[in-house]
C-alpha cells in the first residue's frame, strides 16, 4: 500500500514537472512490456509448434509401422488358409520334398514366376532371412508367405494382370486349372525354396 501512495505521488510529481519526458517515458514503457507479451507469446507458439512437429512424426512412422503390421497379418491369413485348401496332385507330388508336376512347372513358366524371382531373389532372400528360418520346412513355409507379402506390391503387377485375365489354365483331357494367390504362392514358393535352400545348404542338415 505504502509503496501504491509513493509511485502515485512520483507520477504526479513528474507530470507537473516534466509532462514531455513522463509520457515519452510511459510510451517507451508500454513499449518493452508489449514487446515482451509478444515475445512470450511467440515463445509458446516455438514449443507448440515443436511438439505437434514431434507428434506429427511419430503419428506418420506409427501409421507405417501398422500399415506393415496389417499386410503381414493379411498374408499370413492368406497363407493360413492356403494350407488348409485341398492337395492338388496336378500341381505338385510329395516326392521328399514337395516339388512341382509338369503341370506346375507349365503355369510357373507361363506366368513368368521364375523370371521374377530370378529378378528380384536378392530381395526375396532378405525377406526369407528375415523370417529367419530355421529348418527346410521352414523355408518351404516362408517362401510362400514372402510371395504373398510381395504381391502386394507394384512389381507383382505383371503376374496379377495374367491371373486376372486368364483365371483359367487348361490342362489336358478337357480339365482346367482355377488360378488364385493361394496356388500362385505355392507355385513360386517351391521355386524360391530350392533357390534359397541352394544358398543355404545348412537348413537341409
Amino acid at each position: 500500500m505504502y509503496l501504491d501512495v509513493l509511485f502515485e505521488t512520483f507520477l504526479d510529481w513528474s507530470w507537473n514537472s516534466f509532462p514531455s519526458i513522463t509520457l515519452i517515458l510511459a510510451l517507451l514503457m508500454g513499449c518493452i512490456i508489449a514487446t515482451w507479451k509478444v515475445s512470450q507469446l511467440f515463445i509458446r507458439f516455438k514449443n507448440l509448434e515443436t511438439v505437434v512437429e514431434k507428434n506429427t512424426h511419430a503419428i506418420v512412422e506409427v501409421g507405417g509401422q501398422l500399415n506393415i503390421v496389417q499386410n503381414q497379418l493379411s498374408s499370413l491369413m492368406v497363407f493360413l488358409k492356403a494350407k488348409h485348401t485341398d492337395f492338388d496332385s496336378k500341381l505338385f507330388v510329395a516326392n521328399s520334398p514337395l516339388i512341382l508336376t509338369s503341370i506346375g512347372t507349365e503355369i510357373l513358366t507361363a506366368i513368368k514366376g521364375k523370371q521374377f524371382i530370378e529378378e528380384n531373389y536378392s530381395e526375396l532372400e532378405i525377406l526369407i532371412d528375415s523370417m529367419a528360418p530355421k529348418t527346410a520346412l521352414d523355408v518351404q513355409d516362408s517362401c510362400a508367405m514372402g510371395i504373398l507379402q510381395v504381391s502386394r506390391e507394384p512389381i507383382f503387377k505383371r503376374i496379377k494382370d495374367y491371373i486376372y485375365h486368364y483365371p483359367e489354365y487348361k490342362i489336358n483331357e478337357g480339365k482346367s486349372i482355377y488360378l488364385d494367390m493361394d496356388i500362385i504362392s505355392k507355385l513360386m514358393g517351391i521355386y524360391l525354396r530350392d533357390k534359397y535352400l541352394e544358398k543355404h545348404p545348412e537348413l537341409l542338415a
